[in-house]
């Protein structure tokens, strides 16, 4: 795997093959949050990425609101725009304040405006099964 961005005590964002792997441990870092979306988005762009993981299961708080309109003005729509993109996995958090942001963003990703599949799941073992299938 290679890192792409890491923010110690915030996120971890990995390449593994086609898939991007981005563990937060705190979602409401707004310069984080920016930078490691960016940078995966990047990845995308460049035609190598199909699936992004977003492990989220053990962070604490959710995005500022600035940052999820972004994801719906940009970030989405970027992947779109991209034909080998196939979808996100979330690896579901167990906090629940930030199961309430995880869910905002995902009513988002999900109003199939995007043009890629979102799948949620409780462990991030099932997520890279989810993700082995949908890149074949």
């Amino acid at each position: 795997m290679k890192n792409i961005y890491s923010k110690q005590g915030v996120v971890d964002t990995y390449v593994d093959g086609q898939v991007i792997k981005a563990i937060w441990k705190q979602l409401s870092n707004k310069e984080a949050l920016y930078e490691s979306c960016t940078a995966q988005l990047e990845f995308v762009k460049q035609g190598y990425i199909q699936v992004i993981i977003i492990d989220v299961s053990m962070a604490e708080g959710t995005p500022p609101m600035e940052i999820q309109k972004w994801f719906a003005n940009v970030l989405f729509p970027g992947y779109k725009d991209c034909p080998q993109f196939k979808g996100l996995i979330n690896v579901l958090p167990t906090k629940s304040v930030t199961k309430m942001g995880a869910r905002r963003w995902k009513e988002v990703a999900e109003s199939d405006v995007f043009g890629f599949t979102v799948y949620e799941t409780e462990e991030m073992v099932v997520a890279e099964e989810i993700a082995k299938d949908m890149i074949k």
